[in-house]
């Protein structure tokens, strides 16, 4: 019971932050968003891969679990086919509410 409190709260915890990330981001963002897109698809097929994210997530030395990344990634991966596809990207970075947190 306990990991599945510390799971539960962990994956809380990143919603919290993401849905503070979409709420900066504005209309006008879609040029930064498409160069953090580009900046995430490291060999620039299209489509982020989980390989991708986690090379530049150690490459930035930001410390984060295999479980942790998962969650993140499938966050994005609306349509679950392993890709992020840049139409997956944005509706991951847009506000789903206009409430303030």
């Amino acid at each position: 019971m306990d990991a599945f409190k510390r799971t539960f709260n962990t994956i809380m915890k990143n919603e919290i932050e993401l849905e503070k990330l979409r709420a900066q981001l504005s209309p006008q963002d879609l040029t930064s968003s498409i160069d953090a897109f580009k900046v995430l698809d490291r060999n620039q097929d299209g489509q982020i891969t989980f390989d991708e994210m986690e090379e530049l997530f150690r490459e930035s030395r930001v410390s984060a679990s295999h479980k942790e990344l998962a969650s993140l990634f499938s966050k994005f991966d609306r349509d679950q086919d392993g890709k992020i596809s840049y139409s997956d990207f944005i509706q991951g970075t847009v506000p789903k509410s206009s409430r303030k947190l």
